[in-house]
């Protein structure tokens, strides 16, 4: 049975935090994580994962500790973070090294999970997002996005993109007929796309695939 969203978030946010600290997080932190109130919530998500086999448990006498199943353990996908990108105005997006982003492979397309196991960083990338002009599609300043390189790219998609050697995130509207302008369109009711001419110079570097918050 796949997982629900929460479940995805759940098992993505305990991966992350053992990445991060070597150690499996609290319930009451992972109801932080979570945004949820009820610990109770985290229990029955943690029962079904342990139930699909993402999650074990180890028995010591009348306790258990709960920790990442043994086939999942090295199976984080590591993302790099190689820098920010603006969600507002154009800004150089490749400034600051900023490390790693462990991933778990079920946000993955389908097509990348077992490529991108094995081979971690040729396919994704990870920005962090400056700037509000994506808010109403979910992505909040300190966010991270998942960028997928060489994707196939439509109508509708959101995508890092750069123009003139600066990058945003937009969703892109792309030329209905030749000669059209290409439009990069904020997710923000106070902003106004951008258009994008013929002859200006645009690249699209990926498109976004997930979004990612630490809490």
């Amino acid at each position: 049975m796949a997982l629900t969203s929460r479940q995805r978030e759940l098992l993505d946010f305990i991966i992350q935090s053992v990445e991060r600290e070597s150690r499996m997080p609290s319930y009451r932190e992972m109801a932080k994580g979570l945004g949820v109130a009820a610990v109770g919530t985290i229990q029955d998500h943690i029962k079904a994962l342990v139930e699909q086999g993402y999650l074990e448990r180890e028995e010591y006498g009348e306790k258990s500790v709960l920790k990442l199943a043994s086939h999942r353990r090295s199976s984080a996908v590591t993302v790099p973070i190689i820098g920010e990108v603006a969600a507002g105005s154009l800004q150089d997006a490749f400034e600051v090294a900023m490390g790693t982003l462990p991933l778990s492979p079920e946000f993955l397309p389908s097509p990348l999970k077992g490529a991108q196991t094995s081979t971690p960083g040729e396919q994704l990338f990870a920005l962090r997002v400056k700037g509000e002009s994506m808010i109403d599609a979910g992505i909040h300043p300190k966010d991270f996005v998942i960028v997928q390189k060489g994707a196939n790219v439509r109508t509708g998609d959101i995508v890092v993109a750069s123009l003139h050697g600066e990058a945003t995130v937009k969703e892109i509207e792309m030329p209905r007929k030749s000669g059209d302008a290409l439009k990069l369109i904020p997710k923000n009711s106070r902003m106004k796309p951008i258009l994008v001419e013929p002859n200006e110079d645009v690249r699209i570097l990926g498109k976004v695939i997930a979004v990612h918050r630490y809490f």
